[in-house]
């Protein structure tokens, strides 16, 4: 009768354990990252800050790069006015520390991406996958496009 109490405490726990672990990966896969900037991508694009001001490294390599503060610095080092995010960009180029973005597009392991090979071969604008962030005034938080075997999006592009 013990033997039968011991087993139903493991499978039980082992139940629980495998819905604990499920419940975990399913709350990671729509997680929203939470940026140390909350930049505006309207505001920029309104004020003539082309995409590749920033991300510079578009068409020419396989990411698109994230500006080092020093880009940020050269509009943002006037004192004239202050705002909470400006003084965020401010503090980072005084620490000369990189402002730490947090990865949002996650690749998996078994692909290969390239920015440049999307722009340049593809003909892609950046829009086609990212949407119209021209427009957003939030930073993104969360991947717009899925990037994995099931998307029918990026399936439809690479068919041979």
């Amino acid at each position: 009768m013990r033997l039968f109490k011991n087993h139903r405490f493991i499978i039980g726990f082992g139940v629980f354990v495998v819905v604990l672990v499920a419940a975990v990966f399913l709350f990671a896969a729509d997680r929203k990252i939470t940026q140390p900037i909350a930049f505006n991508h309207k505001k920029h694009y309104d004020n003539n800050v082309t995409c590749n001001v920033c991300h510079r490294l578009y068409n020419t390599e396989y990411k698109a790069g994230i500006p080092p503060v020093a880009v940020c610095q050269t509009c943002h080092e006037d004192v004239i006015y202050s705002t909470p995010e400006k003084a965020k960009i401010q503090y980072y180029a005084k620490q000369h520390k990189a402002i730490p973005w947090r990865q949002v597009y996650k690749i998996p392991p078994y692909v290969f991406f390239s920015h440049r090979l999307h722009v340049k071969r593809g003909k892609l604008a950046c829009e086609s996958c990212h949407g119209a962030v021209w427009q957003r005034e939030q930073p993104v938080t969360k991947q717009l496009v899925p990037l994995d075997r099931k998307s029918t999006r990026l399936n439809s592009s690479h068919t041979d």
